[in-house]
């Protein structure tokens, strides 16, 4: 029991400073996507998009396909702001105010990754796991191999949803985009073990993020403590 213990209170060390090191590595950045040859360069004086809906985009200092802006879901902007009932009132009315903003900023420049990837996690908080869903899926349209943005949908999915299949499935994306990274193979880690309770795989994953990257000590310790 107490070595069970260990490695939870491990585990969440790990998960802390593993988050801190990814915001390090990947920084809040511009999207910059180039599908194919019907993309567009604007200026703060051009670059008028009309999405339907009412939804008019003017596009500054970008680089991004008209093809890769049409897919994205913009209904999901629409989604109400739910009470659910496990924050203050206080807390609420300030989160509120938080995804109104983001809604906002997001009609105006939809290509922002940074505020779907935020819109996801306060959806996720007003218990919308659908509105969350959709948000980290457009943020994966802009960033098709983001690490972070497949392993929350693997989370939800996993933990919320209760769907194991796609969440497994999004866990492997996410360490197959980035296998350097231990912080991957940790999520997957958890996800076999507090969810799926299977050790092999849980076993399994850890090892696989050892092989690629023999340093870490964090998966290491994980692995000896198995």
């Amino acid at each position: 029991m107490k070595k069970v213990l260990y490695i939870l209170i491990l585990s969440a060390f790990i998960a802390s400073v593993s988050l801190l090191a990814y915001e390090y590595l990947y920084p809040e950045e511009t999207v910059e996507i180039i599908e194919n040859e019907s993309e567009i360069t604007t200026s703060s004086t051009e670059g008028i998009i009309n999405l339907g809906g009412g939804v008019m985009v003017e596009m500054i200092d970008s680089v991004v396909s008209t093809t890769t802006l049409a897919k994205l879901n913009m209904t999901t902007l629409d989604r109400p702001i739910v009470d659910p009932r496990n924050v203050s009132l206080e807390s609420f009315k300030k989160n509120e105010a938080s995804v109104s903003a983001i809604i906002s900023s997001l009609k105006e420049k939809p290509e922002s990754f940074d505020k779907w990837m935020e819109l996801g996690t306060y959806r996720k908080i007003f218990v919308d796991y659908t509105g969350a869903k959709e948000a980290w899926e457009n943020a994966l349209i802009l960033k098709p191999k983001n690490p972070l943005a497949l392993s929350n949908l693997g989370n939800l999915y996993g933990y919320y949803i209760k769907d194991n299949v796609k969440a497994e499935e999004y866990y492997l994306a996410s360490i197959k985009s980035d296998p350097t990274s231990g912080f991957w193979y940790y999520q997957a880690f958890l996800f076999y073990t507090e969810v799926m309770n299977d050790k092999v795989s849980a076993k399994n994953i850890v090892s696989e993020g050892l092989k690629n990257n023999p340093n870490d000590l964090e998966l290491e310790n994980i692995l000896n403590s198995l």
